[in-house]
This record gives C-alpha cells, sequence and structure tokens, in this order.
C-alpha cells in the first residue's frame, strides 16, 4: 500500500508533490508530538516493548515521508536521519516535564524506524523513477 502511494506521488507534477510531501511530513511530526506529549495511551497489548513498535512504527513513516519532501537534496537520507532521530530526542526530553518518563531506549527505537524509513524511501524513489 505504502509502495503504491509513493508510485502515486513519484508521477506527479513536481511543485504540486512537494507541497503534498512537506504536508504530511509536518501532519505526521505534528501527531507524533501530540500523542507523545499530551495524551496518554493506553496499552494495546501485554508485550513488555510494545511501546518500542510504535516508536519504531511512528519514525519510520517521518523519515519516509521526510526523504519523500526533500528527495533532490544532497545527503537527504543522512540529514532525515538526524532531524527524525533529534526531533525523537527533544520529544524526550520534554516529556521530562509532563509527567512522563524519557528512556533512552525511546531514542534507540525513533532513530532504528528513521533509518528503516528513509532508507526504503530512497530505493523506492530509485525504483520507481526508472
Amino acid at each position: 500500500m505504502l509502495l503504491y502511494v509513493f508510485y502515486k506521488i513519484a508521477n506527479m507534477n513536481k511543485a504540486i508533490k512537494h507541497k503534498i510531501t512537506l504536508t504530511l511530513f509536518i501532519s505526521c511530526a505534528s501527531i507524533i508530538l501530540i500523542f507523545s506529549l499530551f495524551i496518554s495511551v493506553p496499552k494495546i497489548t501485554d508485550i513488555s516493548f510494545s511501546d518500542k513498535i510504535e516508536h519504531t512504527a511512528a519514525y519510520f513513516i517521518l523519515g519516509f515521508l521526510f526523504v519523500l519532501s526533500f528527495k533532490n537534496k544532497n545527503r537527504v537520507v543522512l540529514n532525515s536521519i538526524i532531524i527524525c532521530t533529534l526531533y525523537g530526542g527533544l520529544i524526550e526530553v520534554l516529556q521530562a516535564f509532563t509527567g512522563r518518563h524519557p528512556e533512552l531506549l525511546d531514542i534507540l527505537a525513533d532513530f532504528s524506524g528513521a533509518v528503516i524509513g528513509s532508507v526504503i524511501s530512497w530505493y523506492a524513489r530509485v525504483f520507481f523513477s526508472k
């Protein structure tokens, strides 16, 4: 499904594509911020590391969208990983002021998701540009 959306976006006008992907990126970053700082989500499963899976999934999407938004820039994958990880780290620091507990493993999960999402987005872009 995600690759189909990527394919459709890849064949759009460049200006429209940039606006759409940038809007999606900012929306995703905002949703992550809101859920990380303001909304306490009940545990869905009894798996002890389920929150790390949620972090990885969220930052996978964020990294994927970042690369889509800025695909013509140099070092876009590296910039995506750095910016997404710093964003996750900043949110973890801010959680200390909201009564939630920041965790170093959450930042590691954010980093992992950003790496996987950025790399897959870059490879998908190469694949669909042929």
